[in-house]
């Protein structure tokens, strides 16, 4: 989640105890995908998580299609908004991950054809393997809005209008009806009671404010953002102390 959009902030009133990792993109083709996929494994291997989905707008869906196209077995759902297709549906169809795909019917940035033309891609990949119509519903769902949905929701322009998917309940219980737990070992299950005291050495969250450009500008320069990254600092840390 890109935490200047709505979606991580709306994400956790369905599950206060929800993890939101806001990821930054280093392109919007294989490497921004492969560290997606990594920082997953990541936190798989090194917390307790039952399930993982998976939420890209714009230049970020089009990071997330080529994730479901790799590795898309590590999540429960993907949520795409306002966004093109990319990645590799055949593999995607095998681990029938359920994905969302929403966007206006006229988005300024990408129009709605390619996500149309993923739909209709991804059904033809589901009936040959002999899913019904339901099933397919169950997995696989298209959502073009008109204008006047985006205008509804205090927008005019369809693309920066695919915030309003993040406020739109049938949505967002949508997917997070997805996905089995993941199975927790019984020797991992249980938390020893010191882990939940008081730390006698605690570091601490900094907060960060800096200055950078918006994404579809950014060699322009104009669109300027203001952005937060929290930074973890352990206990006796000083800006002189390098090691």
């Amino acid at each position: 989640a890109n935490m200047v959009e709505d979606f991580g902030t709306e994400a956790v009133k369905y599950n206060d105890r929800m993890i939101v990792l806001s990821t930054q993109l280093d392109d919007w083709g294989e490497t921004s995908a492969n560290h997606t996929i990594a920082l997953t494994e990541y936190f798989l291997e090194h917390y307790n998580i039952d399930r993982v989905y998976l939420h890209g707008m714009s230049g970020g869906g089009e990071t997330g299609s080529l994730v479901m196209g790799k590795r898309s077995d590590l999540y429960a759902a993907y949520l795409m908004t306002s966004s093109r297709w990319d990645g590799d549906l055949e593999v995607l169809a095998q681990a029938r991950t359920p994905v969302y795909l929403a966007i206006g019917e006229d988005d300024s940035y990408y129009g709605s054809g390619s996500l149309k033309d993923a739909y209709a891609k991804l059904h033809a990949l589901y009936e040959a393997q002999g899913l019904s119509q339901t099933e397919i519903d169950e997995l696989l769902v298209l959502d073009v809005r008109p204008q006047s949905y985006f205008t509804e929701h205090g927008f005019r322009d369809q693309h920066a209008g695919g915030q309003a998917f993040a406020h739109d309940e049938e949505i967002m219980n949508w997917i997070f009806s997805k996905g089995n737990a993941r199975t927790v070992p019984e020797e991992l299950e249980y938390i020893p009671e010191g882990y939940t005291r008081p730390a006698e050495h605690p570091g601490t969250l900094e907060r960060l404010d800096y200055q950078t450009w918006e994404s579809f500008s950014y060699e322009d320069h104009t669109q300027r953002l203001t952005k937060t990254a929290w930074v973890y600092l352990p206990y006796g840390y000083t800006a002189e102390r390098t090691a």
